[in-house]
């Protein structure tokens, strides 16, 4: 189901889910946020990454548990703000900085973290993730 303009529930059809999905053409965008700005400036910089066609896009996963903490808002210049609940701001920089130092992570310029990444007041932006292989 999705909302109409005048807020009530239409149905989807498969080829509206069929249509919606990403293509060579047009491939999904991931939002990213760039870990070495977060480590070095305490900011949360988002951009948008096409996730398909692209064999050098790597990133970090993260994803925290929900309502935890008093709320934070996040406005990720990407046309949406987002509020955590989940995790402190200065520990977040505080784990960027950690991983541009670690071995293993020193490489990725990206992180994806749930909280911030997924558009949780657009319902499209939050089914998507499901429908990518």
């Amino acid at each position: 189901m999705t909302r109409g303009e005048g807020g009530e529930e239409e149905e989807t059809t498969a080829d509206q889910v069929v249509k919606d999905q990403p293509t060579e053409e047009n491939p999904f965008q991931v939002v990213l946020i760039d870990i070495k700005k977060a480590a070095k400036e305490n900011v949360i910089h988002c951009i948008e990454k096409p996730l398909m066609g692209t064999d050098d896009l790597k990133f970090v996963a993260i994803s925290y548990r929900w309502g935890e903490l008093q709320e934070t808002t996040v406005d990720t210049q990407l046309g949406y703000l987002t509020s955590i609940t989940s995790f402190d701001l200065d520990s977040f920089f505080l784990l960027c900085r950690t991983m541009t130092e670690e071995v293993h992570l020193k490489h990725m310029d990206y992180v994806w973290v749930d909280a911030i990444c997924v558009d949780q007041t657009n319902d499209e932006r939050r089914k998507a993730p499901r429908f990518i292989k």
